[in-house]
């Protein structure tokens, strides 16, 4: 997750890494960490996004893609 945060992760995908069906894998997921893969996941590219953004050489959009979210017509290069 830390490594490819900038691409879609689906719950499914991990678990088929380990071995567990979704379900449980979230299950133990929840269970060691504390919270879901999804606001894991959410918290890793907010981390990552924030390290850019203060890095200053990339616009928010640019952020935005690198870090893995799907922005469309929210945010464009010229809002910045």
């Amino acid at each position: 997750m830390h490594e490819s945060y900038s691409a879609p992760i689906q719950v499914k995908d991990l678990a088929s890494l380990v071995g567990p069906n979704p379900s449980y894998f979230g299950t133990l997921f929840k269970k060691h960490t504390g919270t879901t893969v999804n606001a894991y996941i959410n918290w890793v590219r907010i981390n990552n996004a924030e390290n850019l953004l203060a890095s200053g050489e990339f616009s928010i959009a640019e952020t935005a893609y690198k870090c893995g979210y799907d922005v469309g017509n929210y945010v464009s290069s010229s809002s910045v």
